[in-house]
Formats: structure tokens, C-alpha cells, sequence
């Protein structure tokens, strides 16, 4: 196992990292300027496959959104039809899985979405704020990471 990776690894590996910083930062400054929450905490997660894995296939565009917005969607329908009982949320998790990969939006972070709904208790508008329009800053923000890294010729790979 080696413990440091090659220099242009490392460049690619600082980049996301920096970049991991500014999207995060960007949804900060939409959510303090707007009023509206657009952070989530499965979104930190889903900025690391945005960009430090961005070919993986749970890293593609119809992924992110489809599978937040699935999630939340039956976070929120479990929420909102059970009155907070004991098998809710564990069915929630159960649709969410099944739901992703039976759509083909496979998107592993947005399966936290139904358990942050749970703690959180959000009403109807979570599908749109953050969900929606978290996922949708997070995927232009990667679409213009993706075209500035391949200007200056650093490849980000699936490291």
C-alpha cells in the first residue's frame, strides 16, 4: 500500500479538495443571501463523488438530482403518513434503496436524505429547497469545475 500518491495525483487531489470547499461555500452564501437552507448533510458527501470521483456512475448528473429528489420524496410521503412510528423510517430507507436502483438514480448519499427528514421533521418545501436546488447548484457547480480542470490540463480521475 503506498502512502503518498504521485504529484500529479496530488494536484488533482488538492483541486477537489479546494473545489469541495467552494461548493460547499457557494451553498453557504446562496442559503445566507436567499433565506432558505440549501445545505443538507448528505450533500458533503455528494460533493466528493462530484468531484473526486466524477466518472463513477453514481457521480452522473440523473443520479444526483433523481436520487435526492426520490429520497426526499419518500422521506417526506413516510413522514407525513405515519405519524412517526416505529417501522417509518426503516421503510423509508427500504423504498429509497429499492426506489434508486429500480429508476436507474442510484446516488448513494441521497440515501441519508429519509433519515435526515426524520430528525428534522421538514414540511413539503424540502423537495425544493434544499433538495432540488442544492443538487441543481451542486451539478452546475461540477459541470464548470470539470471544464476549468480540463482547461489547464489536470485530469481528475476516479482516485
Amino acid at each position: 500500500m503506498k502512502l503518498f500518491r504521485e504529484p500529479d495525483s496530488l494536484k488533482n487531489i488538492l483541486l477537489s479538495g479546494i473545489a469541495s470547499a467552494a461548493a460547499i461555500m457557494l451553498l453557504m452564501m446562496i442559503s445566507l443571501f436567499s433565506g432558505h437552507q440549501l445545505i443538507m448533510g448528505s450533500f458533503g458527501a455528494s460533493i466528493f463523488l462530484l468531484l473526486a470521483v466524477p466518472k463513477s456512475e453514481f457521480s452522473k448528473v440523473k443520479n444526483l438530482l433523481g436520487g435526492h429528489v426520490l429520497a426526499s420524496l419518500i422521506g417526506l410521503t413516510c413522514l407525513q403518513f405515519s405519524s412517526f412510528e416505529f417501522w417509518a423510517l426503516p421503510i423509508s430507507l427500504f423504498l429509497t434503496v429499492i426506489g434508486m436502483q429500480i429508476m436507474g438514480v442510484s446516488h448513494p448519499p441521497a440515501a441519508s436524505n429519509p433519515i435526515i427528514i426524520f430528525l428534522s421533521t421538514p414540511d413539503w418545501i424540502f423537495i425544493f429547497m434544499p433538495t432540488l436546488i442544492g443538487a441543481v447548484t451542486l451539478a452546475l457547480f461540477a459541470f464548470f469545475y470539470g471544464k476549468i480542470v480540463s482547461r489547464v490540463k489536470v485530469t481528475s480521475g476516479d482516485n
